[in-house]
């Protein structure tokens, strides 16, 4: 499994598989203007022009060239869309997609909290990655969530980070040693070198 930013090209795939989740699990329980809010927000003319002036990021989990699911993330730390395709699900898909969201925003945001307006049926899900509600369910323009949120350790690095930094710090060791080792010998022959000159000394004297 892949996790990447996603390319402009990608975004309307992304919002396709969003639409597709959504309708399924979550606009039979909403409201007729709940679903018309919806609908206006994942439009690709505006979510591109967001995404755009850089004020929205998404990331793809891809198992090969397919798209299992999606997360947009906004500067300020935002959690706007998180979507994993129906077949998908239950398959650690969606903490993969929220463990780069908490990466990003350690290391690239500079963000302390990571936030989410969570469906109802999606708080329990975010409580086990983590998160937890700042207050019970809201509403607006028909759209009913809980607001939920988590600190984020700014000193986080990814393991991919850790792992490119590890053949450095290895060589940087032996570079150490090796330096130490060479003192040792040349401090050696330095002193044989100096017998020498001494016992010739003492042989011409």
């Amino acid at each position: 499994m892949e996790i990447r930013i996603l390319q402009q090209p990608e975004l309307l795939p992304a919002l396709r598989l969003v639409w597709e989740v959504y309708a399924d699990a979550i606009a039979p329980k909403s409201t007729p203007e709940g679903v018309a809010s919806f609908q206006k927000f994942i439009k690709y003319d505006y979510i591109s022009q967001i995404w755009k002036r850089g004020d929205l990021i998404f990331f793809g989990a891809y198992d090969g060239a397919a798209l299992c699911g999606t997360l947009a993330l906004r500067q300020d730390g935002h959690i706007a869309l998180f979507f994993v395709a129906k077949e998908r699900q239950g398959q650690g898909i969606g903490r993969l997609l929220f463990q780069q969201a908490y990466y990003h925003c350690a290391q690239y945001l500079h963000a302390g909290r990571l936030t989410v307006n969570a469906a109802p049926d999606a708080a329990d899900l975010y409580i086990h990655m983590g998160m937890r509600p700042v207050s019970g369910e809201q509403e607006r323009e028909g759209m009913r969530y809980i607001p939920m949120e988590m600190y984020v350790n700014l000193g986080m690095v990814s393991p991919k980070n850790k792992q490119s930094k590890a053949p450095w710090i290895a060589l940087g060791v032996f570079g150490v040693v090796l330096v130490l080792a060479l003192s040792v010998i040349g401090v050696n022959a330095f002193r044989d070198f100096r017998t020498q000159i001494s016992r010739q000394r003492g042989w011409n004297d």
